[in-house]
């Protein structure tokens, strides 16, 4: 709002540097924040699709092919190369088990997970299995998720900065 004030005084007054200058920062500034909405959204599509991958699942000494979002606590999920881990699990077994925790923490680190007490015990949702295979049993599932509480997070400032955009553009 203080850019835009500060146009419309330039403007007024016939100062064409400030006019031009304060205008190119109004825009910047409108282009920046649609740009965050743009990649935010795009962020949250891909945590949708997450909730459509397929996780083989121990249930009632049957082994199933269940998508993640009919998962339930207390499943018994099978980890396997190549995999989205599809709920955050406590590791009951884990053989070379390699994980790549890139879309939580934005760093692409390889993790070996083990199946002890301890940080490494845990599988969480989002992540992708590189190597070795596991067993778990789901702890968190959706929003309950350490990424689903990101992705509330940022919901909540996405929703924010659009209302903050919207105002911005219908000056």
């Amino acid at each position: 709002w203080i850019l835009v004030v500060a146009e419309l005084a330039a403007i007024y007054l016939g100062d064409a540097h400030i006019m031009l200058a304060l205008g190119a920062a109004l825009g910047v500034n409108i282009w920046a924040n649609a740009e965050f909405l743009r990649h935010g959204k795009r962020f949250v599509q891909h945590l949708e699709r997450l909730l459509q991958v397929p996780a083989t699942v121990m249930r009632g000494g049957r082994q199933l092919q269940l998508e993640t979002s009919e998962l339930v606590m207390g499943d018994i999920v099978y980890l396997s190369q190549g995999e989205a881990v599809p709920a955050d699990m406590r590791l009951l077994a884990a053989d070379h088990l390699v994980v790549d925790e890139f879309n939580l923490s934005g760093e692409s680190k390889h993790i070996v997970k083990a199946a002890k007490i301890g940080p490494q015990n845990l599988a969480l949702f989002g992540t992708t299995v590189l190597a070795g295979s596991g067993q778990g049993v789901v702890i968190a599932l959706g929003s309950s998720t350490v990424l689903g509480q990101q992705v509330g997070s940022v919901e909540k400032t996405l929703a924010y900065a659009e209302s903050a955009t919207e105002k911005q553009l219908h000056i």
